[in-house]
């Protein structure tokens, strides 16, 4: 990208940030959507997750991870998303899928990793992507639990990168950025930045395959809405970091699928004045929880360098 072009972005990108920081505004972008990613940032995060693990590297190894993925009729693309946990740096994890009553041969994908002990299927009927996500937090052994839909992959550092970050902060709720590609694989934008649950209330901006929390926040009153087959991310992000020490990693963990293939929710499920509608159903939802000032505090809003650059 040339330099002219990086510089339009760059303030495209300022501009839309500051337009969802205005209450007045009488017209926002409907996306948080970036075209430039910082990569200063990250490697100087990067540099300082590595530091902190190679201090303690087996502290970290020690930890159990458990990532859930539901899938229903996803056998042409769930091989990449399973291989992208297998090839992770951070080995110790169990994968819970859970198959939603798919149609389409999944029983092979199933018998193909049989071997693998680290990989557990679960087969029901069809009941939807809330109640499959239920399931997997209901199975997961995990200290931390993580998130994984079948057309999306990670990053093979991932989930050491998040062990590390959220270990060291002690944080219930972390997030990474996200690499936005079509149906051809090309970049065409990114999410990530700190986290504020007012901002998030109004508008997500956290996609939930780069998201992680602790298993004990799963206490049977933070789950998926099984009433909801659309914004069920959003939903669930708005409970789970409500008064809940979280904290965004300014780092690319996540290969995010945006385009036209496949079965997806996107297209299947409550489209234009419906989607809107269930938008301010969900803001309602959560409406008396807005403004609570300690739901902003520092001490559960940090910043990764409040995490990370601290004394050995």
């Amino acid at each position: 990208m040339a330099i002219g072009t990086q510089i339009k972005y760059y303030a495209k990108d300022k501009l839309k940030n500051l337009a969802h920081k205005l209450p007045f505004l009488p017209y926002r972008k409907r996306s948080k959507r970036y075209r430039i990613w910082n990569h200063k940032t990250e490697h100087r995060f990067l540099g300082q997750i590595e530091r902190v693990y190679n201090h303690n590297p087996l502290i970290f190894n020690a930890i159990q991870v458990s990532i859930i993925m539901p899938v229903y009729n996803r056998r042409y693309c769930i091989d990449k998303a399973i291989e992208s946990v297998i090839n992770q740096t951070h080995e110790n994890w169990e994968l819970i899928i859970i198959d939603d009553g798919s149609t389409d041969d999944l029983n092979e994908v199933a018998a193909k990793y049989s071997s693998n002990i680290k990989i557990k299927f679960i087969h029901r009927d069809r009941a939807g992507v809330s109640a499959s996500r239920n399931i997997g937090l209901e199975e997961a052994n995990g200290e931390f639990v993580f998130y994984l839909d079948t057309d999306n992959t990670w990053y093979e550092s991932y989930l050491q990168t998040m062990v590390v970050y959220m270990s060291t902060g002690n944080l219930e709720v972390a997030y990474s950025g996200a690499q936005i590609i079509d149906d051809k694989e090309v970049v065409i934008g990114y999410y990530g930045e700190n986290y504020n649950w007012d901002e998030c209330w109004e508008l997500n901006y956290i996609d939930i395959n780069g998201l992680g929390h602790r298993r004990t926040l799963f206490d049977g009153n933070v789950k998926f809405d099984e009433t909801l087959k659309r914004l069920v991310d959003w939903d669930f992000v708005l409970q789970l970091t409500f008064m809940k020490r979280a904290a965004y990693a300014p780092f690319l963990g996540v290969k995010y699928y945006d385009g036209q293939g496949g079965n997806r929710i996107t297209f299947t499920e409550f489209v234009g004045n419906e989607l809107e509608q269930l938008k301010v159903y969900i803001q309602a939802k959560h409406n008396d929880r807005r403004g609570v000032k300690e739901n902003a505090n520092a001490q559960i809003r940090p910043h990764w360098k409040q995490i990370l650059y601290t004394k050995d």
